[in-house]
């Protein structure tokens, strides 16, 4: 698996928003497997929220880990960031998992944070400090 991460539209921040398609070259340059982006970005406080999606098809093959990696890495060089976050509903401990693998630390539980349609659900916020 080589995974690439290729920036949607132009590489800077757009909207508070920065967004890369990933790519495994090693199937096709043409077919994206999942997307990974920061976005809510709080520049005052130098903070950006972390979201991730996989195709249904790459899903459990590493490509989430390998996203994640990669991203940290570009992040990492970024001035302009002191540190990335995430919040999971507590239901996704496969997201969890990811996080916590990746060196995010849990910083507490927002309580009844998420409203699914039906039901409230509690999210678990996932940090990584930047730059330390």
């Amino acid at each position: 698996m080589r995974i690439l991460l290729k920036a949607a539209g132009n590489a800077y921040w757009e909207n508070d928003r920065l967004t890369f398609a990933a790519i495994d070259e090693d199937i096709s340059p043409n077919i994206i497997v999942g997307a990974i982006d920061l976005y809510n970005r709080d520049a005052l406080n130098q903070r950006a929220e972390v979201g991730i999606v996989v195709d249904e098809d790459y899903r459990r093959k590493g490509y989430a880990t390998e996203m994640l990696r990669q991203l940290i890495l570009l992040v990492s060089d970024m001035k302009s960031l002191h540190q990335i976050y995430a919040d999971i509903v507590t239901s996704n401990l496969v997201s969890q998992r990811l996080f916590s693998k990746a060196g995010f630390m849990a910083a507490g539980t927002l309580r009844e944070w998420i409203f699914d349609g039906e039901k409230y659900e509690d999210v678990v916020r996932y940090q990584l400090i930047l730059n330390k």
